[in-house]
């Protein structure tokens, strides 16, 4: 049967935690995670001791528990918070979990016990789940927990007869759970001649690009096509890469024959700085040749293709 008062009647309707719970699961298109890059994210201690930090953020958490279904919960942390991580004996390595709960014992068949005062709670906590399988990245995965409403944070590599957490044993796991995303094309067909030097240099700079880099945007993908690329007068081997203002991605490496055309890919993800956020910077290929006599160089017949996306996603700045 129907829920008796949809979101949202007037007129003092009653309206049930259910009914909200899943007018934001409908309206976040039931995504869960952090709602910024930054939130939630785990650290050590400014000196590292046996305790974490969890920081300020946000996320959105689904509600797993048995009749939970399309119901979405939003929890804050307007403060940071520690949390003790228990030393780590003799033997080997152990990892703890760090996740962001939501503990509701007003759900049919969950094992939380009623606050001292509903009114306040709390009802949402860091929890360490410890001793849990190396490659564990969700709550979920971890046996016993897959109707916990909760989102991992992070993971903990505590090595044997070890007591203080450094951020080097932390594992980022958060999510975006709504991240923007921006992704253009660009498409140039140069109208003169460009040749790979002995020497790493730029190359084919009429497909270079000024690109507008999103404040918000803290990674970037890029995949450059360079189509029709010819060899001249000898065989000659080249290598080429490309370069985001000062960022610079992996290379590719041509091996051409004398009178040979060929298709280039290079590509890489990248991290953007936050000093990079919000400007302009230029896109450009970057090249040379290593080794033999010819000439290996781009004309008319060339297209260079940039496919660029930028993503908000889980960092630490």
């Amino acid at each position: 049967m129907f829920d008796p008062v949809p979101w949202l009647i007037g007129g003092g309707a009653l309206h049930s935690p259910e009914t909200a719970r899943n007018a934001i699961y409908i309206s976040t298109q039931g995504a869960e995670g952090v709602t910024a890059p930054t939130g939630l994210r785990v650290a050590a201690l400014s000196t590292p001791g046996t305790s974490i930090r969890v920081l300020p953020g946000s996320a959105l958490v689904l509600n797993r528990s048995v009749g939970g279904g399309e119901q979405t919960y939003t929890v804050r942390a307007g403060t940071e918070t520690n949390v003790a991580i228990a030393a780590q004996g003799a033997g080997g390595t152990r990892y703890d979990l760090i996740v962001a709960r939501v503990e509701d014992p007003w759900m049919a068949g969950t094992p939380w016990a009623d606050p001292t005062d509903a009114t306040v709670g709390p009802y949402v906590f860091p929890r360490v789940i410890s001793n849990v399988p190396a490659g564990t990245t969700s709550l979920q995965q971890v046996a016993g927990y897959a109707n916990d409403s909760g989102i991992a944070l992070a993971r903990i590599a505590i090595p044997a007869s070890t007591a203080t957490i450094t951020d080097a044993m932390i594992t980022d796991l958060r999510k975006v759970a709504q991240p923007k995303r921006q992704r253009d094309l660009y498409n140039t067909q140069p109208s003169a001649v460009s040749s790979l030097t002995g020497t790493a240099a730029d190359w084919t700079t009429q497909a270079n690009r000024t690109i507008a880099v999103p404040a918000w945007a803290s990674q970037v993908k890029v995949v450059g096509t360079l189509a029709g690329v010819v060899c001249r007068t000898a065989a000659a081997v080249g290598n080429t890469s490309f370069m985001l203002g000062t960022l610079g991605g992996a290379g590719a490496a041509l091996d051409m024959d004398l009178n040979t055309r060929a298709t280039l890919v290079t590509s890489d993800t990248l991290a953007i700085p936050v000093a990079v956020r919000g400007t302009s910077v230029v896109l450009k290929l970057r090249g040379n040749r290593s080794s033999g006599t010819g000439t290996i160089q781009t004309d008319t017949y060339s297209t260079v293709l940039w496919d660029v996306e930028f993503l908000e996603v889980a960092s630490a700045d």
